[in-house]
């Protein structure tokens, strides 16, 4: 992934409606925060990426339709994650329980919460040791499931919890990379 990091002064750091704002603002970009505030500007995914994305995704939503244990997001639904940052996985999934836990305005913005199952497709452009932080920052801050795709036909997946399926009733999702 080709990226880029813009250091926001600490004497300046944003509130999450500053953040929020400034991200509406620049809808073209896809835009994270790191618990220390520096924002980082993401290249859009390639199209063999966004194309495993889009499967897996589809995969998810088809099965939680059935299911009904929570919601399902895509890239473009930051998180604001405990320790400060505000992150957008490639898919994400947050139990209704959680999720009925928000405020209207916080659904709207960024919630305020840790996704129970994240999905990360690495593209080739992704820099391996950037991934591994990300997903580091999201087990300590809460997610039971992290799964990282490298390859649609070489499966390498490199972050697996599988705490998730006993306590969310995640079960019965199927994928060729893996299963609750």
């Amino acid at each position: 992934m080709n990226s880029f990091t813009l250091d926001i002064p600490q004497s300046r750091s944003w509130t999450e409606d500053e953040l929020f704002l400034f991200c509406a603002a620049n809808k073209n970009l896809r835009i994270e925060r790191d618990a220390n505030g520096f924002i980082t500007i993401i290249s859009p995914s390639g199209g063999l990426s966004s194309y495993y994305i889009s499967t897996l995704n589809a995969d998810l939503v088809i099965w939680n339709r059935k299911q009904k244990p929570g919601y399902i997001f895509e890239s473009s639904a930051g998180f604001l994650l405990p320790d400060g940052s505000m992150r957008a996985p490639d898919i994400a999934f947050v139990s209704k329980e959680n999720w009925n836990k928000l405020t209207l305005k916080e659904k709207q913005q960024f919630p305020p919460l840790c996704p129970e199952f994240v999905i990360e497709v690495r593209s080739p452009s992704d820099r391996l040791p950037t991934l591994k932080e990300k997903m580091k920052t999201l087990l300590v801050v809460g997610c039971w499931l992290l799964v990282v795709v490298a390859s649609m036909t070489v499966p390498q997946i490199l972050f697996k919890r599988r705490v998730f399926a006993r306590r969310s009733g995640f079960n019965g999702f199927t994928h060729g990379y893996f299963s609750s």
